[in-house]
């Protein structure tokens, strides 16, 4: 059995849920989402609105295992939490940089992930059965549903602004003259380009960055899916630095996009130089 615990935002649960999906159809095991986390979290747990794979359910909660021994472990020493407690059947790595997960039978023990896994590498293998459950099962809100026609209908940009909690934590890579630049790149390719503006922090976005070209502010109410509904909608993408961002321009199904990346994806630490979250087809600036 496979149990991946979730945790954080929708973007991060979609990682999450992806390198776990990966396992279930290689391995062909079952596979329960443990959101018992969310109990005590300001995030909520967001997948429930989306096409998942009947064979994948949610870990009652009484069933729930504490990790935090191998937590607190990993933050002595992260590279030996890792080693040791694989022996245990669980798979904690909580940092940017990929790690393989090298596993010889599933169905033995429980097998419990525990980690962000934000690269493609760890889903590569089932990458389109896994986005073809990764859309958005319920209809569009009427609230949203003039931005979604919009969209549709136009050559739309898909411009992601991540501010909130990113400026607490000194996450901010993306400034004035990484967007400007973007959308220079785009309307180059595509002059009649029209940009939608996802972001949490509209008041900043007004204030500090004036767009060459009129653009739409995407100003809803809705919850996190319905916002990454319309953002991977978007026929192109001008992403941040955010889990968000990268799910938004994985899901698109436009053959032709143009995807603009920020040279620096992790501000600091070990995860500064770390590659494995960017593919192939980016433009990166």
């Amino acid at each position: 059995m496979i149990i991946t615990k979730l945790n954080g935002g929708l973007g991060n649960q979609l990682f999450e849920y992806a390198c776990a999906r990966n396992l279930q159809l290689k391995y062909s095991d079952s596979l329960f989402l443990d959101i018992e986390g969310f109990r005590r979290s300001p995030r909520h747990y967001s997948l429930s609105n989306f096409v998942l794979d009947e064979d994948v359910r949610v870990l009652p909660l009484n069933k729930s295992r504490s990790l935090l021994f191998w937590q607190a472990l990993s933050k002595t020493n992260e590279g030996l939490a890792f080693r040791i407690a694989k022996l245990f059947g669980v798979y904690l790595w909580k940092t940017p940089t990929y790690k393989e997960i090298t596993i010889g039978d599933t169905k033995r023990k429980n097998l419990y992930l525990y980690g962000y896994w934000q690269s493609e590498l760890y889903f590569k293998e089932h990458a389109e059965q896994i986005r073809k459950e990764l859309r958005i099962k319920t209809d569009p809100t009427s609230e949203s549903q003039p931005y979604l026609y919009e969209i549709q209908q136009s050559e739309s940009v898909c411009v992601h602004i991540r501010r909130g909690d990113f400026v607490q934590h000194g996450l901010i890579v993306c400034d004035e003259s990484y967007y400007l630049k973007g959308l220079d790149t785009i309307l180059k390719l595509r002059p009649e380009a029209k940009c939608f503006i996802f972001t949490d922090d509209l008041a900043w976005v007004k204030g500090s960055i004036h767009f060459p070209i009129p653009v739409t502010f995407v100003e809803l109410e809705d919850p996190d899916y319905e916002i990454l509904r319309l953002m991977y909608s978007c026929k192109h993408f001008i992403m941040s630095n955010s889990s968000l961002s990268w799910w938004a321009q994985y899901l698109s199904d436009n053959p032709e996009k143009i995807v603009i990346a920020p040279s620096v994806w992790y501000p600091s630490g070990r995860g500064q130089r770390d590659r494995s979250i960017y593919l192939d087809n980016w433009t990166v600036l």
